[in-house]
């Protein structure tokens, strides 16, 4: 999680904002998140951390395309009928655990 809340960090000071947006308010902000990692004790504080990083990393991003429409991220995906098709075009390769046990990636 450091790694990624690093590299966020890292991607938008590389962004030449154009627009009057104070991203150097969230990277702040996400540098003291970062400051704050290793004393978190529990998961639901970690995702917390993450969760914050990401709002703002978000909010910097969508500042970032200001020619396209970017509403924001979605945190849930709507459920469909063929959700294992679109979780696939997305990238994401759940393992598949076969009856004799043997996981296929």
């Amino acid at each position: 999680m450091q790694a990624k809340i690093q590299r966020q960090i890292a991607f938008i000071k590389t962004h030449n904002f154009t627009n009057d947006f104070d991203w150097r308010s969230r990277v702040e902000a996400m540098e003291t998140l970062l400051e704050h990692l290793p004393e978190q004790m529990t998961v639901d504080s970690l995702r917390g951390i993450e969760g914050s990083a990401s709002r703002h990393y978000f909010e910097c991003f969508g500042a970032m395309l200001t020619r396209l429409s970017f509403g924001g991220r979605i945190r849930i995906y709507p459920l469909c009928a063929d959700c294992g098709a679109k979780v696939t075009v997305l990238g994401y390769r759940p393992p598949i655990v076969t009856e004799s046990g043997y996981v296929v990636v």
